[in-house]
C-alpha cells in the first residue's frame, strides 16, 4: 500500500500543479489494489487473528498502525478522494492479483520450512494441516474478491 500510496500522492500533485489533466487510470487501480489489500488485512487481524491472539496485542506498537489505522484510512481515502474514473468489476480481478503473490511467498515458506516451524504458518491458516491450504486460500481470494466489489460499489457511488 506504501507504494501504491506514494505513486497516487505524485500523480495527484502533478495534477494540482498542472502537469497533467487526471490521474492515470493505472495509478488508480494499483492504489485500489492496495487499498482491498489492506482492508483484507484489517479483516482477518479483526475477525480471525484477534480472537486467536487477543486484540491488544495485535493493536500495539507499530501493528496498531499497519492493523487498524491505515487500512481505515485507505479505505475513507479511495472511497472520498478517488474521483478521476468509475472503477469496473475487472478492476476488483486486478485488485486480488497483490493477494495470489503473497499466498505463493506464504506457501513457499510452508514449503520451505515446514508447518513446525514458526516463520511460516504465521496466520494458523494451516491449522488443520497443509490439505486445508486449497479450501483456506479459495476463502481468501473470495473474501478479498468480495471487499472489492463493496469499495468498488462505495468508490462508484459518488
Amino acid at each position: 500500500m506504501g507504494i501504491a500510496a506514494f505513486i497516487m500522492t505524485v500523480q495527484d500533485i502533478r495534477v494540482l500543479r498542472g502537469k497533467q489533466t487526471e490521474v492515470p487510470s493505472w495509478c488508480i487501480v494499483l492504489f485500489f489494489a492496495g487499498t482491498v489489500s489492506v482492508a483484507l488485512t484489517f479483516l482477518v487481524t479483526a475477525l480471525f487473528l484477534g480472537q486467536l491472539f487477543g486484540y491488544g496485542f495485535l493493536y500495539l506498537g507499530a501493528n496498531f498502525w499497519f492493523h487498524l489505522i491505515i487500512p481505515l484510512y485507505a479505505a475513507a481515502e479511495c472511497v472520498f478522494l478517488v474521483r478521476e474514473r468509475k472503477l469496473t468489476v475487472r478492476d476488483c480481478g486486478y485488485a486480488i492479483v497483490p493477494m495470489i503473490l503473497y499466498s505463493v511467498y506464504y506457501i513457499g515458506m510452508i514449503l520451505k520450512y515446514g508447518l513446525e516451524d514458526p516463520r511460516t504458518d504465521w496466520y494458523y491458516f494451516c491449522i488443520g494441516g497443509i490439505r486445508t491450504l486449497p479450501f483456506v486460500l479459495a476463502v481468501i481470494y473470495l473474501v478479498t474478491f468480495s471487499i472489492a466489489l463493496g469499495l468498488r460499489k462505495a468508490v462508484n457511488r459518488k
